[in-house]
């Protein structure tokens, strides 16, 4: 099974991983948070791939990277 991580400190994201029988690891962004205009989608859509890079580029073999 692939390596799984979620970019995210959140005890909810990983309490909702854990309900469904997934058990991933836990490396924290320290990405900032990004400014991507007024459109609220794209906020969040820009913030979670800027996480997900940051977090990406400090593994050492392929892995699942969840962020939000």
């Amino acid at each position: 099974m692939m390596r799984m991580v979620l970019a995210s400190a959140s005890p909810r994201r990983r309490a909702l991983l854990e309900a469904v029988g997934l058990r991933p690891e836990i490396i924290v962004s320290d990405a900032p948070e990004v400014d991507a205009g007024t459109v609220p989608v794209a906020i969040v859509e820009a913030n979670a791939r800027v996480k997900r890079d940051a977090v990406a580029m400090r593994l050492d073999a392929p892995a699942l990277v969840i962020a939000a």
